[in-house]
């Protein structure tokens, strides 16, 4: 069976009680998402802190994003600002042994004017942060996004990630809106080092259970296998289709395996 992890948000009694669901049920790998109620890096090493303590494994860490972690301002100084805060999380990484630092390249929305300055911008930030990275034996994975963010299509997340060539693409199904899945891999699979898994209307963002929307997860998974991919297939699944929560690790994981046959 394909190794799984699930991204799990902070050590709140709901998102505890998810970890130690995942425990009692052999699911090993978390990815640490710095992106709900722990947005601090003391918060974020309590939740690695309990994770390694009930015998869970670090796969990854999703760094925050947002107004105020703007990695492609076309402020300098602002940009600045934002790697500067990237840093701590990155070194967090480090010292659990966590070896992919997953990045939003820009916010939303982003006006057409303001699309090349925040290029050059975001190709700064990278570089910037692919040095930190290499300091603690991290691999940098920027994701892609939907809508008007950068990186919401396959030639751009190329040109934008490629021009570092230490970093590497967190490749998230449900921000695949531009182009088929499988042909989103087939241009940028050598550089997928990281997933971000659910299910989807192809219309937007969705974040489901695997099963519930159009994704064929046989094409997708056997498209990743052939591009070279042989890391944690990472399941980011937030609610199911009919709006509750998606909040019983093992339904999800199941609802995944479920699909590939």
């Amino acid at each position: 069976m394909l190794p799984v992890s699930l991204s799990v948000h902070s050590i709140d009694p709901q998102d505890y009680q998810f970890l130690m669901q995942m425990k009692n049920n052999n699911i090993e790998w978390i990815e640490v998402s710095c992106c709900k109620n722990h947005q601090t890096i003391d918060q974020s090493q309590k939740l690695c802190d309990v994770a390694v303590k009930n015998g869970l494994k670090l796969g990854s860490i999703h760094i925050p994003f947002g107004k105020d972690w703007y990695l492609s301002a076309p402020n300098e100084q602002e940009r600045q600002e934002h790697v500067k805060k990237t840093i701590p999380f990155i070194k967090l990484a480090g010292e659990y042994g966590i070896r992919n630092a997953v990045v939003h390249p820009s916010m939303e929305p982003l006006p057409d004017e303001q699309r090349s300055a925040q290029i050059i911008s975001i190709k700064k930030s990278i570089h910037e942060l692919c040095d930190v990275c290499e300091q603690y034996a991290v691999t940098l994975a920027v994701e892609n996004l939907p809508r008007t963010c950068l990186c919401n299509t396959s030639d751009e997340t190329l040109d934008i990630v490629t021009s570092d060539p230490r970093a590497k693409i967190c490749l998230d199904f449900n921000h695949i809106l531009n182009d088929s899945p499988v042909e989103f891999i087939k241009k940028t699979g050598h550089l997928i080092r990281s997933l971000h898994i659910s299910d989807y209307d192809g219309v937007d963002e969705r974040h489901w259970i695997p099963g519930e929307g159009v994704l064929n997860f046989k094409e997708i998974i056997n498209a990743l296998k052939q591009s070279g991919y042989c890391g944690i297939y990472n399941l980011e699944c937030k609610k199911r289709k009919d709006g509750t929560d998606a909040s019983n690790p093992v339904e999800i994981v199941s609802a995944f395996y479920k699909t590939l046959k």
